[in-house]
């Protein structure tokens, strides 16, 4: 009976000892998908910014929503179609630097 309950300790303290392993494990591993799409984060938005400058319009309308609400800077209130329709007339001004 000693050595039985002898055992079920031994189990149970290395149940205790591997639970902590595996979810750090588990942890990094869900930090590594963040990270992922931190960087896909990172990339589209240089994509928009280049898209903005160039006047490039496929990517907005690619990327926004059909029933997106754009509040810019200035404090003005666009739809997709206005904010595409300033950027082809060159209503927004566009800065390199």
């Amino acid at each position: 009976m000693k050595k039985l309950r002898f055992i079920a300790m031994l189990l149970l303290a290395g149940c205790l000892l591997v639970a902590p392993l595996s979810s750090a494990r588990a942890q990094n591993a869900g930090q590594t998908k963040a990270g992922a799409a931190e960087e896909q984060i990172k990339a589209l938005q240089a994509k928009a910014i280049e898209a903005l400058l160039e006047a490039r319009t496929s990517f907005f309308r690619e990327y926004f929503a059909d029933d997106v609400v754009i509040i810019h800077g200035t404090g003005a209130i666009v739809t997709k179609a206005q904010d595409i329709d300033n950027l082809q007339s060159g209503a927004w001004p566009r800065r390199k630097g």
